[in-house]
């Protein structure tokens, strides 16, 4: 009986087979089908995320806030189903974007702005990081212009050289996506395995992050929030010097 329960069990590879068939068309080329497992994969794999993310602004008092992600967890699975009949890319890629760019800049203001949301607007950065995997260039720059215009907007206040910092981390850490995403798909056993596992943990690290930095900031002073995220950084940097040492060795 255990054994035949644990053959049978759902495991993971078989939940990526079953999502790269949504929306297939068998006149589909590699790139085509590949572009839209991804886009299902990445949107529908944030659902459990943006549904918690919903329940600690209904805990924390701020309902308003907390429709915004919930409106997300409403909206996808009726547009994948829409997208599984419909078959298309475009439309179903387009709308998920648009909401994963513009639902944290409204989170924000609801919340009272960019200091008092903990910057949450910063979940917006997934709709260009996710273009980098599912767009051509041209269209992912177009994502990365209204991620940047929103991000503005929202920081105003603050004085330019506040702006420009945001801008110039941006354009650094931008680097670091498509490189994780390679790594993932050639350490783990699948590429497709790999860019799960890499997407399960960076939307780990874009639902904890936010709160982190504000909980810092708010005991210890919005510097050293700030510092929290430089200090992520140079972590990246050393782990990917480290990982560039070891790939010289072996090779």
């Amino acid at each position: 009986m255990n054994a035949r329960t644990t053959s049978q069990a759902v495991t993971p590879a078989q939940i990526l087979v079953y999502a790269g068939r949504i929306g297939a068309d068998p006149a589909d080329s590699a790139e085509t089908a590949l572009r839209k497992r991804l886009v299902v994969v990445l949107c529908v794999g944030t659902l459990p995320l943006t549904a918690l993310w919903s329940v600690i602004y209904v805990l924390a008092g701020v309902p308003e806030a907390a429709a915004l992600p919930a409106f997300y967890s409403v909206f996808t699975p009726i547009n994948t189903a829409f997208f599984a009949w419909s078959r298309n890319l475009g439309l179903y890629r387009f709308s998920q974007l648009l909401m994963i760019l513009v639902l944290p800049w409204l989170v924000t203001l609801a919340l009272g702005g960019f200091g008092q949301s903990s910057m949450v607007i910063i979940w917006a950065a997934l709709c260009p990081l996710g273009a980098l995997l599912i767009e051509d260039i041209g269209r992912t720059l177009f994502w990365l212009l209204g991620f940047v215009t929103l991000l503005l907007a929202t920081a105003l206040p603050l004085p330019g050289s506040a702006i420009a910092g945001f801008v110039l981390v941006g354009l650094g850490l931008s680097n670091v996506v498509p490189a994780v995403f390679s790594e993932g798909g050639r350490a783990a056993a699948t590429p497709a395995a790999g860019i799960a596992m890499t997407a399960t943990a960076g939307y780990l690290g874009f639902l904890v992050g936010p709160p982190l930095i504000g909980l810092t900031a708010t005991h210890l002073g919005l510097r050293t929030g700030i510092a929290f995220l430089a200090a992520a950084a140079l972590l990246v940097a050393l782990l990917a010097l480290w990982r560039s040492g070891t790939a010289r060795r072996v090779g």
